[in-house]
């Protein structure tokens, strides 16, 4: 009969190796789902942390270039005397938008941004009224330089093309 003890042990033991093999490969594969997971979520957390910036930025972006508009217009309209001249101040709408860019534009745009307001504020503080002053072309050529970045920096347009400008050829990349 002591021959015949060991085969219950023997079975016991093969058993409890198959139950452990099983439970550790079942665990090794559990911690790889998982990494996955995690890897996946932590990109998808990425993507959202990326568009609320962008979507944030993209207003600043929006919010100058629409007081850049309004206070063109108002300049334009003063200089060739169809509408009120220009009060104190007539900038400031404009440089309030552009010091939210100083936070939020990348430093491409913002060299832009800050161009674009420099070629307003010249225009608007000329005295000329002739038709298409050198400054009111000036600014014109600035802000669709500053437009050029604004999409490369959205990513509206491949950033390693090259845009016509009024100016010339900019290269974006």
């Amino acid at each position: 009969m002591d021959d015949q003890i060991w085969v219950p042990i023997a079975i016991a033991l093969f058993g409890n190796a198959v139950a452990v093999t099983i439970v550790i490969l079942t665990n090794r594969s559990a911690v790889r789902r998982e990494d996955v997971r995690q890897a996946h979520e932590v990109r998808r957390w990425a993507r959202e942390d990326a568009w609320k910036v962008g979507e944030v930025q993209r207003d600043y972006y929006l919010t100058f270039y629409r007081e850049l508009r309004r206070t063109s217009v108002a300049i334009h309209d003063a200089g060739y005397g169809i509408g009120p001249d220009l009060k104190f101040g007539w900038q400031e709408g404009a440089f309030e938008a552009l010091q939210s860019l100083r936070v939020f534009a990348s430093p491409d745009t913002l060299m832009h941004a800050e161009a674009v307001y420099s070629a307003l504020y010249r225009w608007g503080d000329a005295e000329r009224t002739d038709y298409e002053s050198d400054e009111e072309i000036e600014f014109h050529h600035k802000l669709e330089d500053f437009l050029a970045a604004v999409r490369a920096d959205i990513g509206i347009v491949d950033t390693n093309r090259r845009i016509r400008s009024a100016r010339g050829t900019i290269n974006l990349g």
